[in-house]
């Protein structure tokens, strides 16, 4: 079958329905989360002998559900079936691919839910999860053919019943931070991952490099310099997904100065250099 990158300009000419963005705070007890969504409907036909790539790059989450016919979702080496009625939640930074075998409509969200330091509670999750009892319940009347899909508490209902227990759990414990560690997380936003440097992230901050890695230590127990590494690890793993965006382009788009040092800095964080590890397919995994 021939494999078709699904981007953002064919999501907007597939897209039949396209409902406006909603951004709100959510409060569960004691965990804080931010609940960012868009909705979107498809009406699909057969698409014999096509299948669409997605990748995860910005990452966000996806919420399907599926009217009329059923679809059939890859991930990894695995094909799934998602039979008309069932739904199903993909999460951030896992790339699948989708084929329409008849027709049908299809409502998909794409969504982020982050605690107060701006992690993704469906991160760590590298599954997808099939929707199934309360949540598809719910999930089925967003899908309501006489009004938008737009209801937020439906929405949070069914995103709060998949959260995983640990992502709860580490919710709750990070919802006490002091004012300091959450705008350092607003603050990563606003900066290209290759050129976040501690020093530069506490003075912005105003406070000495000393007291962030105090503050660090305390409510997240590990260094700053080593989270960074981490973020700009995952960062760059995303880009990569876009096997149509150049390496000088992706280096670039990273924050990097030149392409050597994006070459060198791949090779420190992978092992292995770009190229190799586009080649070799971990970029979709």
């Amino acid at each position: 079958m021939k494999e078709i990158l699904f981007d953002s300009s064919m999501e907007r000419k597939s897209s039949r329905e396209v409902f406006e963005r909603l951004t709100w705070q959510q409060i569960d007890g004691n965990a804080g989360f931010e609940l960012r969504s868009d909705f979107y409907v498809i009406h699909y036909k057969p698409m014999d002998g096509k299948i669409f790539r997605h990748v995860t790059e910005p990452p966000f989450n996806r919420l399907f559900f599926v009217s009329g016919a059923a679809i059939h979702l890859k991930t990894g080496s695995e094909w799934r079936t998602v039979e008309s009625g069932g739904g199903v939640l993909i999460p951030a930074g896992l790339p699948f691919h989708v084929h329409y075998a008849d027709h049908g409509r299809l409502l998909y969200i794409h969504f982020s839910c982050r605690n107060r330091i701006g992690e993704d509670v469906f991160w760590e999750c590298r599954r997808v999860l099939e929707l199934s009892g309360v949540a598809l319940r719910l999930g089925q009347n967003l899908f309501h053919e006489e009004r938008e899909p737009a209801d937020s508490g439906i929405l949070w209902s069914v995103i709060r019943s998949l959260i995983p227990a640990e992502a709860l759990h580490r919710a709750r414990e990070v919802s006490n931070l002091g004012k300091l560690l959450p705008r350092f997380f607003q603050l990563l936003e606003t900066v290209p991952p290759a050129q976040l440097r501690v020093k530069e992230l506490a003075d912005r901050l105003g406070v000495s490099t000393s007291t962030l890695g105090r503050e660090f230590s305390r409510y997240l127990h590990r260094p700053v310099k080593e989270y960074l590494t981490g973020y700009l690890k995952d960062r760059i793993r995303l880009a990569m997904q876009n096997g149509r965006r150049s390496l000088s382009d992706t280096a670039a788009q990273l924050g990097f100065a030149d392409d050597a040092y994006f070459h060198r800095t791949f090779k420190r964080l992978f092992g292995l250099t770009p190229a190799a590890f586009r080649a070799g397919g971990h970029g979709a995994e």
